[in-house]
């Protein structure tokens, strides 16, 4: 006898926090489906009725993944492998996991993202986790990423290896003026950002939130960045 489900079709995002299963919840045995989900915000590691909900992951186009202590990377990179056309992945975590995230492939993904709005417990990467994550099979095909990162060498760096970045939003813990520093008046990371990077790039603070800088690659033909 075929299953009957009740089938929403209009829901385009979707929250799954269910990290264990709770023998009285009632909700894992509804008949429920979800079949055009393009935005996914989903907690790692996640139980085995999650996929029940869904007919498909062929429209997911972003995910926001909130790493538990317990969370692994295969689990991850099954659900990349059933989104075709995800071009989107943000991480929320507050334990070290950047080594194995640099383990993913997708032949789809274009965006990363290590900056959240609750971020404060998001450690700053270091020279040799930004080397890590820019030789990365997901970093050589990123085109817009944001992080936290701990020099603004790293900047640079990050630029010259991701050589198919687009845009590059980062937080640097050297960054003085971006402290609230009533005595510095003169943003000299900005400067010196501007003095380092080729005339096409533009280079700024947002304007909400100003600890965060902005950088848009311009044309990278015959124009050199400064190391």
């Amino acid at each position: 006898m075929e299953s009957t489900f009740w089938s929403y079709e209009d829901v385009r995002n979707l929250q799954y926090m269910k990290y264990k299963m709770n023998p009285v919840d009632c909700s894992s045995h509804l008949p429920i489906k979800f079949t055009n989900i393009e935005n996914l915000k989903l907690g790692f590691p996640f139980d085995e009725h999650f996929y029940s909900l869904l007919s498909s992951l062929h429209r997911l186009k972003s995910v926001e993944a909130i790493l538990g202590e317990s969370y692994n990377t295969q689990q991850l990179q099954t659900l990349i492998n059933l989104s075709p056309v995800l071009y989107s992945l943000r991480f929320f975590y507050s334990i070290d996991l950047k080594v194995s995230i640099t383990q993913l492939t997708s032949s789809s993904i274009r965006r990363l993202s290590f900056i959240a709005k609750c971020s404060i417990t998001i450690a700053y990467f270091n020279n040799e986790e930004c080397a890590a994550l820019a030789y990365s099979p997901l970093g050589q095909q990123c085109e817009v990423l944001s992080i936290k990162i701990e020099n603004r060498s790293n900047i640079l760096d990050l630029l010259k290896t991701m050589t198919r970045l687009r845009s590059l939003v980062v937080l640097c813990k050297d960054d003085i003026w971006a402290d609230g520093d009533a005595t510095v008046s003169k943003d000299e990371l900005i400067d010196w950002l501007r003095s380092s990077l080729p005339v096409t790039y533009s280079v700024n603070r947002d304007e909400n939130e100003t600890s965060f800088i902005r950088i848009w690659v311009g044309d990278r033909r015959n124009s050199a960045i400064l190391i």
